[in-house]
């Protein structure tokens, strides 16, 4: 009789945890507080969908990827289950702001206590602290010299100790007449895009991106070494700059900065990205 009692009870409790909530289930999830906040104002964000992605593994059954939005004070309630090697993806969203990613490995998940009987998990201190930019989102602009012709390679170079102005979206740059140049700035420049950079003659003359017909514009061409090649010049030059490279550049839908923010291979102190200064005024 007690035998059976006892697999009575561990039935239940097995119905109870397959009928939990959100991320809970049968995989031991424990609480994860996540807290979004605005990245420059420091307050936290109301409202922001939190959303946990495990990664894919061999297995045919794993935890369910979950989500959240965040309460008045910016805290998303969400389960994480401590299951395999890699970590779990944590994105976030919020109305008026760019989303962000980050992982929660899966080490500090299982660092994590499970839920106790009766305890109030929403004193819990955040186990990751996740913050966004408000949009909208940031851009280069290179100051070109007033009848430039030629190549510019650009660097985007991450300080994370830089001044970063509450607001600032613009970053704007002075571009040497040798055609190299690095963009310095706050973490803010992680977020910036080939696409972001933006361009203006020094006398104030206007040139816009991939120029009308027979109009001079700034035109990408390459990423290489750290460097994104740009070529300020008409389209009819533009195509003869490409029949004239080889093929297999990378495209321009990937962030500007590298992932370390440091000084990349190619940059002053490695590589030497003035070999092409020569041609900055030339056509390639």
């Amino acid at each position: 009789m007690p035998n059976r009692r006892r697999l009575r009870y561990l039935a239940w409790a097995a119905v109870l945890l397959a009928l939990a909530p959100g991320c809970q289930g049968l995989f031991g999830s424990r609480p994860a507080p996540v807290l979004v906040r605005d990245a420059e104002t420091k307050e936290p964000i109301p409202g922001a969908e939190v959303r946990l992605s495990y990664p894919p593994t061999q297995l045919p059954v794993g935890p369910p990827d979950c989500s959240e939005k965040t309460g008045d004070d910016g805290v998303a309630r969400v389960q994480a289950a401590p299951y395999g090697d890699g970590g779990i993806a944590v994105g976030v969203t919020a109305k008026g702001y760019l989303s962000e990613e980050k992982v929660l490995s899966a080490q500090a998940v299982r660092a994590l206590e499970p839920a106790h009987l009766f305890e109030a998990a929403e004193r819990r201190p955040p186990a990751l602290v996740v913050e966004l930019y408000a949009a909208p989102r940031p851009a280069v602009e290179l100051i070109v010299p007033a009848g430039y012709r030629g190549l510019i390679r650009a660097a985007v170079r991450v300080q994370e100790d830089a001044p970063s102005p509450p607001g600032q979206r613009s970053f704007p740059c002075v571009v040497p007449a040798s055609g190299v140049v690095e963009v310095v700035g706050p973490p803010l420049l992680r977020r910036v895009f080939v696409t972001d950079f933006r361009a203006r003659f020094a006398d104030g003359a206007p040139l816009s991106r991939e120029g009308g017909e027979g109009a001079v514009g700034l035109w990408w061409v390459k990423d290489e070494g750290g460097f994104h090649h740009f070529l300020v010049g008409t389209r009819d030059e533009f195509n003869d700059c490409c029949r004239s490279r080889p093929t297999g550049g990378e495209g321009g839908g990937r962030p500007a900065a590298g992932k370390g923010g440091g000084r990349g291979r190619g940059s002053h102190r490695g590589g030497d990205p003035s070999s092409d200064a020569g041609q900055a005024r030339g056509m390639p």
